[in-house]
C-alpha cells in the first residue's frame, strides 16, 4: 500500500492489510477502513472509563462514522468482528441516559490495540521527520482549544485545569524512549503502549472532551491523571517539570467512617427522634462535641444520595428499641476507625495484613478498596467483626456507591479546591488534580520542592478537619525525571 493511500497517517497498514480481503472492502470500499480505524479509535477512547472495557455506541454515532462510504455498517462491524479485532455485542438498548436509544457494545481484542499502536508509532515517526506533519499538528491543536474552552462548563477549578492541559508541552523524543521500552506483542505491554499513546495525543493535539466533574464521583478524568502514572514524566507545563506527587493515603478507607456517621446526623436532624436519641444516648462531652462539630461544619447536601437508603425507622414517629444506644457506639466506633486511619506514623493496612493474614500491603490494598464498596472478602469480615454499628448502618446503604460517594463528599471537597492550587502558584508549583491527590509540576532545580508540598499538605489537612473534624495523612513522593 502507499503511504498516501489515506490521509489519515496513523491508520495502520497491518489494519489495511487484515482487512483489504474482505469484500466489502474491494474496490473503493477500502475507504471505509477509514471508518474502521475510526471506530477502533473511539472505542479505545471510552474504554478508559469503564472496569471492563465495554464501551456503548448508540445507532446514531455509529451511522455517523460510515455515512460517506459505500459499504454497510453490518458488513463492516462484521468483517472487523471475524479478522478478531472486536468483541460486538448488538441489539443492546440503553437506559441510563436523558434519552432511550438503541446500541451496540464493543470492546477491542488485543489484536485491535496492537494495531492501534502501531498505528499511533507510525505517526510518532511522521511527526519526528516530517515539518508539515508537525504544522498541522499545531493547527489542530489550535482549532481544538478554540472550540473546547468556548464550550467549557463554568466551575472555577474545570476552567483552570482546561486552560492549563492546552499549555501542556511534550517531550517528544523521551516519549519515545519510553515507548521503545514495550514488547509489542506482549498483550499487557501493548496495552499500556496504546495507554500512553491515546492520552498523549490527546494533550498534543488538544482533542479532549470539555473537562468537567463526572456525576458519579465528582472526579475530573482528564489525559494526565488517566495516562500510566510513569509516562506522566514527558509533560512539562510552561517549563516545569513533572517532579512528584502528594495524595491522601488511603482516601476511601479514611472518610468511610466520617460518611456513614454524615449520613446518620443528615438523616436523624430533620426526625422526632433527635432529641431523644440526643438525650439519652450520647452521655459523653466528648462524643457531643464530636457530633456538634461535624453538624456545624458540614457544609454540603447529601440528599442526593440519602433517596437510596433504607432507614425507614429513623423517620418513624416511635423510637424503636433497637435505636437506644446506638449513637454512642456508632461515636465510639468512629472515633476508633478514625485514630488509626489518620495516624500519622502507622499504617492501617499492617494491621489488616496481621489479622486478616495477607502477605503483602499491596493484596490489602486492592481487598480493602473492594470491600468499601461492598464485595465480600476477608476486609469486609473484618469490619462487621470489629465495627458492628458502622456496619448496621452502612447495611442500610448502596454499598456498592460508598466509594464513590466519599469521592464526591470528601475526595473532591478537599483536592478540587482552587484555593488550594492558587496557593501552591504562589510557591512556584502546578498543581493537577489526580483523583485522591495532586501531580506537581515544578522547575528541575527546585530543592525546596519538598518543603512546599509539606506547606500544601498542611493546608489541605487544616482545611479537612475545619470541613470534617479529621486530620487525613497525606504522602508526597518524589518522581525521577
Amino acid at each position: 500500500m502507499s503511504k498516501n493511500k489515506f490521509t489519515n497517517i496513523k491508520i495502520s497498514t497491518q489494519l489495511y492489510e487484515l482487512l483489504k480481503p474482505y469484500p466489502v472492502f474491494q474496490n473503493d470500499g477500502y475507504k471505509a477502513i477509514s471508518g474502521c480505524h475510526h471506530l477502533l479509535h473511539r472505542i479505545n477512547r471510552y474504554s478508559y472509563t469503564n472496569d471492563d472495557e465495554w464501551v456503548s455506541i448508540p445507532t446514531k454515532p455509529l451511522k455517523n462514522i460510515f455515512y460517506q462510504y459505500d459499504v454497510t455498517i453490518a458488513e463492516s462491524i462484521a468483517a472487523m468482528k471475524s479478522s478478531n479485532l472486536i468483541e460486538h455485542i448488538a441489539g443492546y438498548y440503553d437506559q441510563t441516559g436523558k434519552t432511550k436509544s438503541a446500541c451496540a457494545k464493543f470492546k477491542l481484542t488485543p489484536l485491535a490495540k496492537s494495531i492501534l499502536v502501531d498505528g499511533e508509532m507510525q505517526y510518532l515517526r511522521h511527526l519526528a521527520d516530517d515539518k508539515s506533519v508537525r504544522r498541522n499538528a499545531k493547527k489542530t491543536h489550535s482549532r481544538n482549544k478554540i472550540s473546547v474552552l468556548s464550550n467549557q462548563p463554568h466551575d472555577e477549578v474545570c476552567d483552570h485545569l482546561c486552560k492549563l492541559l492546552f499549555n501542556v508541552a511534550i517531550n517528544e523524543s523521551k516519549l519515545v524512549s519510553l515507548l521503545e521500552r514495550f514488547d509489542l506483542n506482549n498483550k499487557t505491554q501493548a496495552a499500556q503502549a496504546l495507554n500512553i499513546l491515546t492520552f498523549s495525543d490527546q494533550i498534543r493535539s488538544g482533542s479532549f472532551a470539555e473537562v468537567k466533574r463526572t456525576k458519579s464521583d465528582g472526579r475530573i478524568h482528564h489525559p494526565i491523571v488517566l495516562i500510566k502514572s510513569d509516562a506522566r514524566t514527558v509533560f512539562q507545563v510552561n517549563g516545569y517539570k513533572y517532579l512528584g506527587t502528594l495524595d491522601l493515603r488511603a482516601c476511601h478507607p479514611t472518610f468511610f467512617a466520617s460518611y456513614l456517621l454524615t449520613l446518620f446526623l443528615n438523616k436523624i436532624q430533620s426526625d422526632q427522634i433527635t432529641k431523644y436519641l440526643f438525650s439519652n444516648t450520647l452521655t459523653t462531652s466528648s462524643s457531643i462535641d464530636r457530633i456538634n462539630l461535624i453538624i456545624s461544619s458540614n457544609s454540603f447536601d447529601s440528599s442526593h444520595f440519602l433517596s437510596s437508603m433504607n432507614l425507614y425507622h429513623l423517620s418513624s414517629n416511635t423510637t424503636p428499641q433497637y435505636l437506644v444506644g446506638f449513637a454512642d457506639k456508632l461515636v465510639e466506633e468512629y472515633n476508633k476507625w478514625n485514630s488509626q486511619w489518620t495516624d500519622q506514623n502507622m499504617d492501617p493496612r499492617e494491621i489488616i495484613c496481621a489479622e486478616v493474614g495477607y502477605r503483602s500491603q499491596k493484596l490489602a490494598k486492592q481487598s480493602l478498596v473492594s470491600a468499601i464498596n461492598g464485595s465480600r472478602n476477608k476486609i469486609y469480615d473484618w469490619i462487621r467483626k470489629n465495627y458492628p454499628t458502622l456496619f448496621a448502618l452502612w447495611e442500610c446503604t448502596d454499598k456498592k456507591k460508598t466509594g464513590n460517594n466519599i469521592s464526591r463528599i470528601f475526595e473532591t471537597t478537599l483536592i478540587l479546591n482552587q484555593t488550594v492550587i492558587d496557593a501552591a502558584a504562589a510557591l512556584n508549583l502546578v498543581l493537577v488534580p489526580e483523583h485522591d491527590g495532586y501531580g506537581i509540576f515544578a522547575e528541575p532545580e527546585d530543592a525546596e520542592i519538598e518543603n512546599k508540598a509539606k506547606l500544601i499538605e498542611a493546608t489541605i489537612q487544616n482545611n479537612c478537619i475545619q470541613q470534617f473534624g479529621i486530620r487525613p495523612v497525606m504522602k508526597f513522593k518524589r518522581v525521577p525525571i
